[in-house]
């Protein structure tokens, strides 16, 4: 079965966001592809920090859009 919840505040396909997970910026990326409440995204720039070794510019992988918050 497909999940297909629609976010009132939906993020747009091709546009780079700030990606943070409980207000600590991890990664800019670009959203690919929006399936309800899951995005993938590909990482543009990983954020200096103690995560930025778990992210490499070009790298995708599907997150669930309701776990971040996304800055423009």
């Amino acid at each position: 079965m497909n999940n297909t919840h629609k976010h009132t505040h939906a993020l747009e396909i091709d546009k780079t966001y700030l990606c943070a997970l409980n207000n600590v910026p991890l990664y800019k990326a670009s959203i690919e592809k929006m399936q309800g409440c899951w995005a993938t995204v590909q990482v543009k720039e990983a954020i200096p920090g103690p995560n930025a070794h778990h992210y490499k510019t070009g790298q995708q992988f599907e997150i669930k859009v309701a776990s971040y918050e996304f800055m423009e």
